[in-house]
Parts: structure tokens; C-alpha cells; sequence
């Protein structure tokens, strides 16, 4: 069993976690963790104590908003202590979507990899489909 956190500055963390089960429904594998707010003040303490009950169960998937910045640093820190741990930098909503529906046939580093990939093909600018430039078929938005 594969748990997800999800990690970020502020309550980002919530938001993406309620938007991901608007769609979805209720996701009981997926965690928030709004680091450095009143509900979380002590960041790493909390998501240590989550690491140590999640990875019991299975694999632990750390998502964070930014590489490098103080929650993706100090998620990295349990990297090398827990072989069944991962951490992502770069959470959106795709990519949480993604993690959930898959089915895990690949083993976790292959679904996560395969995540990150169909996340970033859902960054699109979307005038390039209007103007035609870089566009699938090279026919602008009549493609789609």
C-alpha cells in the first residue's frame, strides 16, 4: 500500500488534497501536511511521525512544492534512513491524480516516474494552441 503526503508551505497542501478528492472522492491513502502553519508548526516532527506510521503499511510518497526550499530539505533528510520512503519536488494536481490511479504494475519508481511524465504533458500554454506554434499536428486548436 502506497501512502501520499503532501507537503507545502502554507496550506497549499490542503487545497490540492481537497481538490484531488473533489474529483476523485474521498482518498484515505492521501495526507496533507501545510508546514509552518498553525496546524503544523513543527514540520519535520509531524512528518516524521507520518513516515513512521505510513511506512509500516508500505511505500511513503512525499510531495513537495519546491526543490529546495525548507520543506523539500527537510523531507530529504529521512531519505537515506527509510528505503520504502520517495520524495517529488514539484506538486500539482495531475501529478496527484496520476499517483492515485495508478496501478502499480511498474513497481513505486517506475509509477512515479511515469507520473512525472504525464504531469508535465499537462503543462500546456495554451495560446501556442491558438496560434498554432509548437501545437500537436501543427494545426492549432483544431486538433484538440
Amino acid at each position: 500500500m502506497q501512502n501520499i503526503i503532501i507537503a507545502t508551505h502554507g496550506d497549499m497542501a490542503q487545497g490540492i488534497k481537497h481538490t484531488a478528492e473533489f474529483i476523485m472522492g474521498k482518498q484515505e491513502r492521501l495526507h496533507a501536511l501545510p508546514a509552518y502553519t498553525a496546524e503544523c508548526l513543527d514540520f519535520k516532527e509531524k512528518l516524521c511521525a507520518m513516515i513512521e506510521e505510513f511506512s509500516k503499511d508500505g511505500e511513503v510518497i512525499i510531495l513537495t512544492d519546491l526543490f529546495g526550499g525548507s520543506v523539500n530539505t527537510d523531507a530529504m533528510s529521512f531519505l537515506g534512513s527509510h528505503e520504502n520512503v520517495f520524495l517529488i519536488a514539484g506538486v500539482n494536481l495531475p501529478l496527484v491524480i496520476q499517483l492515485l490511479v495508478s496501478d502499480g504494475g511498474t513497481g513505486v519508481k517506475g509509477v512515479i516516474r511515469s507520473s512525472i511524465e504525464e504531469a508535465r504533458e499537462g503543462i500546456v500554454f495554451c495560446n501556442d494552441l491558438i496560434d498554432g506554434a509548437d501545437a500537436p499536428g501543427s494545426g492549432g486548436f483544431d486538433d484538440f
